[in-house]
């Protein structure tokens, strides 16, 4: 059975908003940090903080390239922040960009980025993202391709094609949420899918418990599931655990 790994855009708490003021300094150590605090995978994205997160990761290893051997970093073509394009071309200049940002010469994996609501066909084919992805794998860019879609049904559809090494699934998979049972993971064992489980802390609910006034990145909660939430946290209280 393939492994299943725990990773989190937003470990913890809500990201913050594309346009926000960002201490591009601060970001790069906090990346330094966590590889010395023993992170062994980086997953980012042009789409993230548009552009900025890729770029202050690449900062953290141009300062500290003895960390380059200690850590894996993965990004997703076919969406920049304002843009989706998921067109041959487009994705080899995404990647070209991502290899700058990151100052990175290849990558292990690099996955299709939210690809729901466009037509497979196209996004498979050799003009779409996974012909780059092919291309990018011949000349060496690349390892492995996955797929990476902020939609549960849509990584499924992906993950049984079998033309995919690896996946990014969030929203189903966690304490709260196991839909990947119903789809995903049968998928990934039949074709040797390797996963991330993108949001196993629940956009942070599960990192703090219920915390009033948080909206969790626009995650409608219901009462039902904030309560169910503050048992576990008691519970884990009673025995001297953390809720993550």
């Amino acid at each position: 059975m393939p492994q299943v790994n725990d990773a989190a855009r937003a470990y913890g708490e809500a990201a913050p908003a594309f346009d926000a003021i960002i201490d591009r300094d601060l970001g790069a150590q906090a990346v330094i940090a966590g590889i010395e605090a023993g992170c062994t995978v980086i997953d980012t994205a042009p789409l993230y903080l548009g552009t900025a997160a890729e770029e202050m990761i690449g900062a953290a290893l141009r300062s500290r390239p003895d960390l380059r051997q200690q850590v894996t970093v993965t990004t997703k073509v076919g969406q920049l922040y304002g843009e989706v394009d998921h067109s041959r071309d487009a994705v080899l200049k995404h990647v070209e960009g991502s290899l700058q940002r990151l100052d990175l010469e290849s990558f292990d994996v690099l996955y299709i980025h939210d690809q729901m609501g466009l037509p497979m066909k196209q996004v498979m084919g050799a003009d779409g993202s996974l012909g780059a992805l092919r291309q990018l794998q011949k000349e060496g860019v690349v390892k492995w391709v996955g797929t990476a879609a902020n939609e549960p049904a849509t990584n499924a559809d992906y993950i049984a094609t079998g033309e995919f090494d690896a996946a990014v699934i969030p929203e189903c998979w966690s304490l709260l949420n196991q839909r990947a049972q119903q789809r995903i993971l049968p998928a990934a064992i039949q074709h040797n899918v390797g996963l991330v489980g993108a949001t196993p802390l629940e956009r942070g609910l599960l990192a703090t418990g219920p915390v009033p006034g948080i909206d969790y990145l626009a995650r409608d909660f219901t009462q039902p599931v904030l309560d169910h939430v503050a048992t576990i946290q008691g519970l884990c209280a009673d025995h001297g655990v953390s809720l993550n």
